[in-house]
């Protein structure tokens, strides 16, 4: 018992260390202290509004819980002030998202104390339920200063004999035994996303004789807790290298889109050409690519459905309308079917509202009980309108058992679309096994 007491006391006190520096800030961060600047912004001299702004914005995103409702602020000017504070902090909070999460820890722990701590400190949820309690419970002594969650499941990996793979949509990432294809698996670390290749394969250049193709795949995973829109890259922005040497791709202005998902990997292909007969058997692939990622999402509530009409609530660069909800019957009889109409408009546009916008139709909405824990999931929904960086939707919720008056939709979406570009490189890659080196058809 004294030694379990002693590593929550480790475990709490490098939670404190690894955030020291935002500690520091958060006690400046008091509802006293964001009032007082509140009440400057309504001031009568502009440097003292200024000044007052300023302050709110450098002290960053822990100030968005202090803030009122702007309708409840009195003062124009202070009205406005808020609103554009409100929402730079929120685009903050929504790009810092996408960052690399880190892990702190130090002593004396069980890998299962190893997992709970990564998981509490990155907000990645890791399944540990195929590694046996006799490995879990194995005791480690790690110092680990501010690394990467990457890293951090690497290490668990060397320790454990295990390989984290995406859990398909479950949002985490699942510990299981290795394959025979694990062998040559490499990996590189890119912020919050990984880069896992195993082989290339090498067939004839049908076209040109005295040329070879030399194809490698590759994966791209993201945190667990991210949700990756779609995967952009150019062909040209990609290099081979082999010992003495560098090959090119084989269609240099290729241009991809592939669409990715939140709890997959997304796998991408590229060809490079090679004089026939070239004794290239290990190489490194260098490239660079670019993520649409869906950042910083938020709940949107509203209430009072049996009564409510064209409310509107925003974060960051979203705005999210309820226009109205219809139930099927006037009466007080349950179950009941209702329709939530909602508008849902980002101020920029881009790629994410154009090939692949169809992410906008996966944010979770749900209706829910204030009395209650029950919950009702929409059984469909229907596409009203489209517009640029804009779309109506209707959602239709059956057999509903609690009254309208005490119903509450939550519509849950990603405050800013942004991009990110990474760059890596997977070295060592090997070639496939002979016998495997069959002619693509």
């Amino acid at each position: 018992m004294c030694q379990l007491w002693n590593r929550r006391c480790i475990l709490v006190v490098l939670h404190m260390l690894a955030g020291v520096e935002r500690a520091a800030i958060a006690d400046d961060v008091t509802v006293e202290r964001v009032q007082q600047l509140i009440q400057q912004l309504g001031d009568s001299s502009l440097s003292v509004r200024g000044e007052a702004e300023r302050t709110l914005r450098e002290l960053g995103p822990q100030v968005l819980s202090h803030l009122p409702a702007p309708e409840r602020i009195s003062s124009p000017a202070a009205r406005d002030a808020v609103i554009r504070v409100r929402d730079v902090l929120e685009r903050q909070q929504a790009e810092a998202t996408a960052k690399a999460s880190h892990v702190t820890l130090s002593g004396q722990l069980s890998l299962l104390e190893i997992v709970q701590s990564i998981s509490e400190q990155t907000g990645n949820v890791l399944d540990t339920s195929n590694i046996p309690g006799e490995v879990l419970q194995r005791q480690l002594n790690v110092d680990w200063s501010d690394i990467t969650f990457w890293e951090s499941i690497h290490r668990l990996e060397v320790e454990t004999g295990f390989i984290a793979r995406p859990e398909a949509k479950g949002k985490h990432l699942k510990f299981l035994p290795k394959r025979p294809d694990d062998v040559s698996r490499r990996i590189a670390d890119a912020g919050a996303f990984r880069i896992v290749a195993r082989s290339f394969s090498r067939r004839r250049d049908f076209t040109n004789e005295s040329r070879e193709i030399l194809r490698v795949k590759f994966n791209v995973l993201a945190e667990p807790r991210l949700r990756p829109l779609f995967i952009r890259m150019t062909h040209a922005d990609f290099e081979l290298s082999a010992a003495d040497h560098s090959l090119h791709p084989l269609n240099a202005e290729a241009k991809l889109e592939r669409p990715a998902e939140r709890g997959e990997a997304t796998s991408l292909a590229i060809d490079f050409v090679t004089s026939k007969g070239s004794e290239v058997n290990v190489v490194d692939l260098v490239g660079q690519l670019t993520i649409e990622l869906a950042a910083g999402e938020e709940p949107f509530v509203f209430r009072n459905l049996d009564t409510s009409k064209q409310v509107t609530r925003r974060r960051g660069g979203v705005t999210v309308t309820m226009d109205q909800t219809r139930f099927a019957s006037t009466d007080e009889s349950l179950p009941v079917s209702c329709w939530v109409d909602l508008r849902v408009a980002y101020d920029t546009t881009g790629p994410a509202f154009e090939s692949h916008r169809t992410w906008v139709y996966h944010n979770e909405a749900l209706l829910r009980s204030g009395k209650s824990d029950r919950r009702w999931f929409p059984d469909r929904f229907d596409t009203v309108a489209e517009a640029e960086a804009a779309v109506r939707l209707s959602y239709r919720f059956r057999d509903v058992t609690a009254q309208p008056s005490e119903l509450e939709f939550v519509y849950t979406a990603p405050t800013l679309v942004i991009s990110v570009p990474i760059d890596f490189k997977v070295s060592d890659i090997s070639e496939q096994p002979s016998e495997s080196n069959k002619p693509e058809e």
